[in-house]
């Protein structure tokens, strides 16, 4: 169990390292070339199927339900498991996603062409104005996903478990790309971003499930 401590407080620190490391890259454009040789790839590759899947993995990432799951996990471990995973576990949610806001603010990485071109298209648009976000660094649907998913995943025995949630991330992940919503290092830096505010909220605690 110490060695396992010992691991996760290290992981803390250098996927906190790397992601500050990573959105300094970012936001000196050193990056935008890859981003853009990417999503070309991605445009020779149309596929309806593709694209069909892409949004089904799209929607472990979405606000609402990612919400849902976490407090549905929430009171889950509230009745039958640590308690202190409750508190942690919804001050990362909460922070991250301040701090992904605060981000997208300030950190000067403009969105891809498809989502610029729906922001446009959005009725409403004074509202996103006054509460939406210019930038597209880094994103909230990875973010989340790493945060939930993960969590499921630190908590359960279950290999096959373990398995299939890594398989979903790498699918959200690739779904953003591919459906253009962001740049392949937006999607890096959430999961940064989360791999690290997970292993804080779970630096003392090992499989419950």
């Amino acid at each position: 169990m110490a060695r396992n401590n010992n691991v996760r407080n290290l992981g803390i620190w250098v996927f906190g390292a790397a992601f500050v490391a990573f959105s300094e890259a970012v936001a000196l454009g050193w990056l935008h070339m890859a981003d853009l040789w990417v999503l070309r790839k991605v445009r020779e590759h149309p596929s309806d199927f593709l694209h069909w899947t892409s949004e089904l993995f799209s929607l472990l990432g979405v606000a609402e339900i990612t919400t849902l799951v976490l407090v549905g996990l929430l009171a889950a471990l509230s009745l039958w498991g640590p308690k202190v995973l409750v508190g942690r576990l919804l001050v990362i949610f909460v922070v991250t996603g301040i701090l992904e806001f605060v981000m997208k603010l300030l950190l000067p990485q403009v969105p891809t062409p498809q989502a610029s071109h729906q922001m446009d298209q959005m009725e409403n648009f004074w509202l996103l104005s006054a509460f939406g976000s210019p930038y597209s660094y880094p994103s909230g649907h990875m973010l989340r996903g790493v945060i939930v998913l993960g969590a499921l995943c630190f908590l359960s025995r279950s290999r096959l478990l373990r398995a299939v949630v890594v398989m979903l991330l790498l699918g959200l992940a690739a779904s953003r790309v591919y459906l253009e919503e962001h740049w392949l290092s937006d999607v890096v830096g959430g999961a940064l971003l989360g791999a690290s505010a997970l292993l804080w909220a779970f630096r003392k605690e090992g499989p419950k499930l």
